[in-house]
């Protein structure tokens, strides 16, 4: 009876606090209404398409009204080469049906030419009768097709030909430097695992056609907030050793559909006193997807 008795008493305060509880619920007025972008950010490939950039009224009922905006100065991408805008007035009109209306903006390609990831952004100037809010300025990041390895980035799904297992795993470009990418999952590492802050990186040489990737290498990721996870070197036997500074060469075949790990060594991601969370035999190979 008395875990019963505790029970209804709690119950009790909560229904007396709730009825002696002053403070009234927000209520949103007129004059609280306000223009926004949806995003903060959206991204896009350098592809000749369109772009739509939302914009939304919040208000207790859709209104008319005219939100106007600007591209900001000091963007990477230039208004004119890299994009334009759509409707050159600079003003989106809401007709009071709808409360989310759209800044078309053309993406300019240029095909060939390695310009990197470039941004450009645009802000809200003011909103007629309605308040500009928090979310004034969206950045668009236009993503470069021509990338220098642009032919080995995106996802693969990779085949461990010893244990007849499968995973995926993606392979980035580096935000600075063109002859680096990034593996996200280069080893059959558990789903839970996974994230980005356990990534290795790997030095591409394209006419070589290899990726060298440092053994030692540590995630950012710590263990109980001490202990990274290192790149490891196995052999099929799975007796595991690094040597910090050698290099595990992974070869590239198809114009980079394809990749090979060496037959006789695979890698394994391990925790120094907790163990490996994922590991991969040699002769693994990865298609891309």
């Amino acid at each position: 009876m008395k875990k019963i008795f505790n029970i209804s008493a709690v119950l009790l305060a909560a229904v007396t606090l709730a009825s002696c509880n002053l403070n009234k619920t927000p209520v949103f007025t007129e004059d609280m209404s306000f223009a926004a972008f949806d995003k903060l950010s959206i991204s896009v490939a350098e592809s000749g398409e369109q772009v739509l950039i939302p914009i939304t009224i919040a208000s207790i009922d859709p209104v008319k009204v005219a939100v106007a905006y600007s591209v900001v100065e000091g963007g990477t991408a230039v208004e004119g080469t890299n994009f334009k805008l759509k409707d050159d007035s600079g003003v989106l009109s809401f007709d009071g049906k709808v409360r989310t209306a759209y800044i078309p903006v053309e993406i300019i390609d240029q095909p060939g030419k390695f310009t990197g990831d470039i941004k450009f952004s645009i802000e809200i100037v003011s909103a007629g009768s309605l308040q500009v809010g928090a979310n004034s300025v969206c950045t668009v990041t236009i993503t470069d097709n021509d990338h220098p390895l642009a032919n080995i980035l995106g996802t693969y799904t990779f085949s461990d030909p010893v244990r007849g297992t499968s995973w995926t795993g993606e392979i980035r470009k580096d935000p600075e430097d063109v002859t680096m990418c990034w593996f996200t999952n280069p080893c059959n590492i558990s789903s839970s695992w996974v994230g980005d802050d356990i990534v290795y990186y790997g030095r591409v040489d394209i006419e070589a056609g290899t990726i060298a990737v440092p053994l030692g290498q540590e995630s950012e990721y710590k263990y109980s907030g001490t202990t990274p996870v290192t790149l490891c070197l196995i052999d099929n036997g799975l007796n595991f050793y690094w040597t910090e500074g050698d290099d595990y060469i992974i070869t590239i075949t198809d114009g980079g559909a394809k990749l090979e790990y060496p037959s006789d060594y695979g890698l394994m991601a391990y925790i120094i006193g907790a163990g490996q969370i994922g590991n991969c035999r040699g002769g693994t190979t990865a298609v891309k997807n």
